[in-house]
């Protein structure tokens, strides 16, 4: 069995292009300005945690408007993170020791695709509860297992494609697992499509236009209207609450 050492080295970084920083425009650059984006419209500042920060992109990008905190557990992310985000406060750690932190000490909490890593990733969600002040958000990103390409695409689907992605589960299932962590949902949608080719003969670019166009759009406006169905992943904005 490989170490998480080998399972999210270089290799792994560099197959979802993620070593170096995102060219302006592309999926991961406009990934990053809405995912920003969401989170300043409903919090103004204060403390940011990302559990696996990868290289540093997104927390380099919101590090303008939070203090910013992260955990990783690759040494070859965090290298290249201290480069990418180097006021942030970033920490060689499992998600299993969240503990370290205290508790309401973050008012956001950030996890963008994580979660479907992890053997039990509700134990992580109880700790995001604790970790939150009152009204504090969580954002994380997941697999979209109602996504329309998935019954597409088969066994050639994005996420299935990953074997690190062990806690593959459907949208209702993970509300519920939020909820029972003691956050309430605010709201729970996909992302569009990018995972191009999806038909054979017509140029990748042109299918990127056609099948990525709504959720461009919901990027580029900052909004989150897409139904269920129409994307890779799942988007979840929770809150805890005040009482």
């Amino acid at each position: 069995m490989r170490s998480d050492e080998q399972r999210y080295g270089k290799e792994h970084y560099a197959y979802y292009d993620g070593i170096d920083a995102p060219r302006k425009y592309s999926k991961h650059w406009w990934a990053n300005r809405y995912f920003s984006r969401l989170i300043r419209q409903r919090v103004e500042g204060g403390r940011l945690l990302e559990i696996g920060f990868g290289t540093g992109h997104f927390l380099a990008e919101v590090g303008h408007h939070f203090q910013t905190y992260g955990i990783e557990i690759s040494s070859f992310a965090i290298s290249h993170a201290r480069r990418n985000c180097p006021d942030a406060n970033l920490q060689l750690l499992p998600t299993e020791d969240l503990g370290i932190f205290p508790e309401q000490f973050f008012d956001v909490i950030v996890s963008k695709h994580v979660f479907e890593h992890l053997e039990a990733p509700q134990t992580v969600l109880l700790q995001c509860a604790r970790l939150l002040r009152p009204g504090g958000l969580l954002l994380y990103v997941v697999p979209n297992m109602e996504s329309l390409m998935r019954h597409w695409k088969g066994s050639r689907w994005l996420h299935y494609r990953d074997e690190t992605h062990v806690s593959l589960l459907y949208p209702r299932e993970w509300v519920h697992l939020t909820e029972d962590g003691g956050l309430k949902i605010e709201k729970a949608f996909p992302d569009g499509f990018s995972d191009v080719p999806y038909v054979p003969w017509v140029p990748n670019f042109i299918q990127l236009i056609i099948f990525g166009s709504l959720g461009g759009i919901q990027a580029l406006l900052c909004l989150s209207f897409l139904p269920i169905p129409l994307g890779e992943s799942l988007v979840v904005l929770a809150r805890k609450p005040y009482f």
